[in-house]
């Protein structure tokens, strides 16, 4: 992290203490990246580099009934080379951000901390400072409006600023990929039954106190291709959503996928291969599981119960439809047990599947979802 970077985070810190303390009644959130050339008079900075700098502050709460802290996220994707690079990002807080994340898109998502103690105090010095010469406590404005400071400033390309301060000289000379990242969303707390204790105690089944932050999103997609002058050409796609806007965004399945697969490539490019491998092998099943007697189906769903692929409660209406459900289960445990099912699916009914490889599960912990 470079003096130049830290004294901007400095400064935004001290803007935001103009309405409470960054890290007690919100968070501080910030990135900067620069691929390129970077000379700026304000604060004084000449690099010619690939750097990436982010920071992010928030609250350490006791009392929490689940691990984890208040959910951020931020991501940086450089492919191709110096001259000619594919730059994704994204950005992101709250439920948005708890979203991103793969994981089954039905189920709900609350990116919420649950206290089972009321937290102390958040505001900061210089807002219990000025409360108090206005003869405010915190319970008078707790539930007041609160500004959400959200902001991107992006730049592709050669950029020179000019603010005449320094004559006939520019003040900035940017040539490249430049971006900054700036989110200070406040923190809330609400004790409406908005979450239940869950924690083993004398507490727990009790309401507790929410502690959250809003939901938002931003993302970019940029690729240059410098080649020939008729032939280059650049593609720039940004956004950014605060609200109910971002979680719907992150929530969707195919923004969900191409995440991802830009945040972590090695770990998309398994997780494709483990469901590729499922869906086939569930329709190979499937296909031989109609085409079986009722002696053949009752074989093949025995072994799917034994392997905890199926629940023991599943009945030939219901089995493909349960077997259906690991398809989108990155799990390389539950793909061997599939290979085993198919083994016993395929094998003629008057044939045994093969006693050298006992039908045991390959995970006995395994949920049978």
């Amino acid at each position: 992290m470079t003096l130049p970077f830290i004294r901007g985070i400095v400064l935004a810190i001290c803007i935001v203490l103009l309405s409470g303390c960054s890290g007690y009644d919100r968070i501080l959130f910030a990135t900067k990246t620069n691929v390129g050339l970077d000379i700026d008079t304000e604060p004084p900075t000449a690099e010619l580099t690939i750097a990436r700098r982010e920071l992010a502050i928030q609250p350490n709460f006791s009392n929490v009934d689940k691990e984890g802290g208040l959910s951020l996220l931020a991501a940086f994707g450089l492919t191709g080379n110096f001259f000619n690079p594919s730059i994704t990002a994204h950005f992101a807080g709250g439920d948005a951000a708890a979203y991103l994340p793969p994981g089954n898109n039905a189920e709900p998502v609350n990116s919420g901390l649950c206290l089972s103690q009321k937290p102390q105090d958040p505001r900061g010095l210089l807002l219990r400072f000025w409360h108090s010469i206005t003869g405010q406590d915190y319970e008078d404005v707790k539930d007041e409006p609160r500004p959400f400071y959200f902001a991107a400033d992006t730049s592709y390309g050669l950029k020179v600023a000019w603010s005449g301060t320094a004559g006939p000289y520019p003040d900035s000379l940017k040539l490249g990929y430049n971006r900054k990242e700036f989110a200070s969303p406040p923190i809330f707390v609400d004790r409406e039954k908005s979450c239940v204790i869950t924690e083993e105690g004398p507490l727990k089944g009790n309401p507790g106190y929410e502690v959250k932050i809003p939901s938002f999103y931003a993302a970019l997609d940029n690729a240059g291709g410098f080649t020939t002058l008729t032939e280059s050409g650049v593609k720039h796609v940004q956004f950014f959503a605060t609200g109910e806007a971002a979680t719907r965004f992150a929530r969707d399945p195919y923004v969900k996928k191409i995440a991802f697969s830009q945040m972590a490539p090695a770990a998309a490019t398994l997780k494709a291969n483990e469901l590729g491998l499922n869906e086939a092998l569930i329709q190979e099943i499937e296909e031989a599981f109609q085409k079986a007697n009722a002696e053949k189906k009752t074989e093949i769903m025995s072994a799917a119960k034994t392997l905890k692929l199926v629940k023991d409660e599943t009945t030939s209406n219901s089995f493909v439809e349960e077997i259906k459900k690991h398809s989108d289960t990155p799990d390389p445990k539950i793909s061997t047990n599939l290979i085993i099912v198919r083994r016993v699916a395929v094998a003629p009914p008057d044939e045994p599947a093969d006693p050298a490889e006992p039908l045991t599960p390959e995970d006995p912990s395994a949920p049978t979802d």
